[in-house]
């Protein structure tokens, strides 16, 4: 039996995602779109370390959290380098030459 945390979730949904396994996660819905088969679990096994069930939760709190930011509950953070935010890590911004 799992576990559950404070917020009633299982330990599984709890889980941390690092930002290489967010990438993926993102490159798999892209990849897997809306309507293909077992999708959740196509996204889990390019993923490797996430179940399905992971994956379709994270997708839940992405989707939250899109509904948040369009009802400007979110504020954005102030972007000094227009190549901010192209999916780049931090240290992997590129560097004026």
């Amino acid at each position: 039996m799992a576990n559950t945390g404070a917020a009633g979730c299982s330990d599984a949904m709890n889980t941390i995602w690092t930002w290489a396994e967010n990438k993926k996660f993102e490159i798999g819905l892209v990849e897997f779109p809306e309507g293909t088969p077992n999708r959740w679990e196509k996204i889990a096994a390019s993923l490797g370390e996430k179940s399905a069930a992971e994956v379709e939760h994270q997708y839940a709190l992405l989707l939250e959290d899109i509904v948040a930011i369009e009802a400007r509950l979110v504020e954005l953070p102030p972007y000094p380098n227009k190549d901010v935010g192209l999916g780049l890590m931090p240290e992997e911004e590129p560097h004026p030459c």
